[in-house]
């Protein structure tokens, strides 16, 4: 049996592109399903368990044989841990933004904290939201209804954190700050950009079936379901 060749790329764990090494290979039966059928198909798929050389951290990679033209890297796409890069449903600026912070998440929580009030700046851009500073640009998108009053606060903790890194401060970023943090910038591009492509997305989904099965039934309510 030959031994695997190291390849060298990011993990999320460390923040480091480095070395990363197979350790593990198991097969397994992927199911897809179709949006005209309920019927699963069954497609043949790897998992790598891949040994990060610079963190020893495990990552684990999914690989559908033969039908993932578009995977991340050489072993596929990473499942674990949890990506965090964005989907195309977000700005590309946004999105480039977003992944940058991504990177040092675990290397440093002050260039974090400093990039990630760059994402709601480049939100209040791309939402055509034009002020002197970022504090009135969140309440112009709250204004506007662009951000709910739920993430209103959210934002503000965002922008006060961020400028904790840009300026000199008493008060020392922590990992559990960038972790909170990360949160609220995902919670609030969910709202902004991502929840509305997924509705339009399932609307198209749900042209595809008989238009007789969702009307309502005569005598529906509430009650009924």
């Amino acid at each position: 049996m030959t031994t695997p060749k190291p390849v060298v790329s990011f993990c999320p764990h460390c923040g480091n592109t480095s070395v990363q090494t197979k350790i593990l290979e198991q097969p397994y039966a992927e199911k897809w399903y179709s949006s005209s059928t309920n019927e699963p198909d069954e497609h043949p798929a790897l998992y790598h368990v891949v040994r990060c050389e610079t963190c020893s951290q495990i990552l684990l990679y999914s690989e559908s044989i033969g039908m993932d033209p578009e995977r991340d890297g050489i072993w596929g796409s990473l499942v674990y841990p949890v990506p965090s890069s964005l989907g195309k449903s977000v700005p590309e600026r946004v999105r480039k933004i977003y992944n940058e912070a991504s990177k040092v998440k675990s290397v440093s929580a002050t260039a974090f904290a400093i990039l990630a009030r760059r994402v709601l700046e480049e939100i209040c851009a791309d939402r055509g939201v034009k002020t002197k500073n970022l504090a009135d640009g969140l309440k112009a998108l709250i204004a506007n209804g662009d951000i709910p009053k739920t993430l209103a606060e959210a934002t503000d903790l965002i922008r006060l954190v961020g400028n904790m890194g840009a300026h000199a401060s008493d008060t020392e970023i922590s990992q559990p700050h960038v972790w909170a943090v990360d949160g609220f910038i995902k919670a609030i591009i969910e709202y902004i950009y991502v929840a509305p492509e997924k509705i339009k997305d399932f609307k198209k989904k749900l042209g595809l079936l008989d238009k007789k099965a969702i009307q309502p039934t005569e005598g529906n309510n509430a009650e009924n379901g």
